[in-house]
């Protein structure tokens, strides 16, 4: 029976956000959603009907034997087939769009939906258009108990979350496959991405041109700074950015001293998701980001004007909080209200289709990662 307990919804909600900014993230969600309503299988896919096939596909649950099945019989599902019976962001038990007596007489079911456990549906719609669907399905085998009101709650509680995470996952997964060794080169601050053993395994110009002045150091091909006390925080970043599991993997952001005496350095400890793996193997790697606070920004702010439709004054917030400043200190530096500011950060969040500053700052850091200098106007 489900916990609809406002903990577990929480829980659950964390889960669905992680997941909008980080492909490891689904199948954790989805194992968390089959333990917590009892299910046999958990599938969760987005596509474009027009084009065939899927975009994304996650399961968890399924026996190992199925999965090549899945191919042919997924554009036989005679649940799929009838999603237009769905509304976006709401949930639906199988039932509902079409009867077990009806289901049970159809191939899919006694070839595939049957033997594999997915006797029982209960699913919740994200967006269901003529160009993107996106769903999130709970299954039960032929043996096990209906669905019931409980769960559908759940689900139905979930949708509208769901929905808005399948669309911050396909934004952030476009803004961020661009990013590669050659296109680290057109970025105006340094960039270091580092694998699972701590190694360097790309440096672009700028980051090299900032070892040369000993602003970071490069040493036996490990990133290090030249203070001891700022060392000891880029070791706890980076091994918290590496961590294992995609809900415990976090970006941060920490100042570091320059020898010069030139403004401390701002610098990103983000996660790579999956997808921006072109370069190197291993279970996970991260990008450190070096931002002189010194430098003209106009090339990011651009960037995120290009990629998100944000105001002039939007950008301005944007990279500021990019860079860790509050909204107190952004709106005493622009010399307007702190109302006026919130006002700019709801537009933000709308624009991005994101609902909280962290995922925020997290797709505003992918999206810097292919920045380019501005066309000519």
């Amino acid at each position: 029976m489900v916990r609809a307990s406002e903990d577990r919804l929480s829980s659950l909600l964390d889960l669905v956000y992680d997941a909008s900014t980080d492909p490891e993230g689904w199948p954790l969600l989805l194992d968390s959603l089959r333990k917590a309503t009892a299910s046999h299988v958990a599938v969760a896919y987005s596509k474009d009907p027009r084009r065939g096939g899927v975009d994304h596909l996650w399961v968890d649950g399924l026996g190992a034997e199925f999965f090549p099945q899945m191919p042919y019989y997924m554009p036989k599902d005679e649940w799929d087939r009838r999603r237009h019976l769905v509304p976006e962001a709401s949930a639906v038990l199988g039932e509902a769009v079409i009867s077990n007596r009806e289901l049970s007489r159809k191939e899919v079911y006694a070839d595939f939906l049957r033997p594999a456990g997915m006797a029982r549906l209960c699913c919740a719609m994200g967006r269901n258009r003529l160009e993107r669907v996106e769903l999130v399905s709970l299954f039960r085998r032929e043996c096990d108990a209906e669905f019931g009101a409980d769960e559908l709650r759940l689900m139905d509680a979930l949708a509208p979350h769901l929905k808005r995470a399948f669309r911050i996952f396909e934004r952030f997964s476009n803004v961020t496959e661009m990013l590669s060794a050659d296109t680290l080169d057109l970025l105006s601050f340094g960039a270091f991405i580092i694998d699972a053993t701590r190694k360097v395994r790309v440096v672009n110009k700028a980051g090299e041109a900032l070892a040369r002045r000993g602003d970071l150091l490069l040493r036996r091909g490990e990133l290090r700074t030249a203070l001891h006390a700022d060392q000891i925080a880029l070791e706890a970043a980076v091994a918290q950015a590496l961590a294992p599991s995609a809900t415990d993997a976090r970006a941060a952001l920490i100042a570091v001293q320059r020898p010069s005496g030139a403004p401390p350095l701002r610098v990103w400890i983000v996660p790579l998701p999956v997808r921006e793996r072109s370069y190197a193997t291993g279970p996970r790697h991260l990008a450190v980001l070096a931002v002189e606070p010194d430098k003209p920004v106009d090339a990011l702010l651009h960037q995120m004007r290009s990629a998100f439709g944000f105001s002039p004054a939007e950008a301005r917030l944007a990279l500021a909080l990019a860079n860790g400043r509050t909204l107190e200190e952004h709106a005493a530096a622009q010399d307007v209200t702190l109302q006026t500011v919130r006002t700019q950060l709801q537009s933000i969040f709308n624009k991005s289709d994101t609902g909280r500053q962290p995922e925020l700052v997290r797709l505003l850091m992918a999206a810097l990662a292919p920045v380019a200098p501005p066309r000519p106007s």
